[in-house]
């Protein structure tokens, strides 16, 4: 009989807004089991997942294909690409936070390279 340790994997709620106006609730993955857990076997994706800090990601272990972009520390959107699932993205180097979200999801927020997007605690 073997020891579990305790999930420090904390995930808290966030809205994410763009141009003030807001473009998904979303969880803060800023401790590094959540960053690690992020959305490995996850099959209802409720939520985009913002990874801070973060400068890329791997598909592994996920079920869907995402879009994802990749944000710098003033929250301009650097880099935006879908990766479908069992793929290793390139790191973008200057970026400090990542956002992974559902397949088409920067096209409904019409989310563009250049564009702000903050990152704002729930109250």
């Amino acid at each position: 009989m073997g020891l579990r340790k305790k999930s420090t994997a904390h995930f808290s709620s966030v809205w994410l807004v763009s141009d003030a106006r807001v473009l998904a609730s979303a969880k803060l993955a800023s401790s590094r089991p959540a960053r690690r857990r992020g959305l490995i076997g996850v099959v209802d994706i409720d939520e985009p997942l913002v990874l801070q800090p973060c400068r890329w990601i791997h598909t592994f272990g996920v079920v869907h294909t995402l879009d994802v972009a990749y944000l710098d520390a003033q929250g301009v959107v650097l880099h935006i690409k879908r990766i479908r699932p069992w793929r290793v993205d390139a790191p973008v180097w200057s970026a400090v936070t990542v956002i992974e979200a559902t397949n088409g999801s920067m096209e409904r927020w019409n989310l563009q390279i250049g564009d702000i997007v903050e990152v704002r605690h729930v109250q």
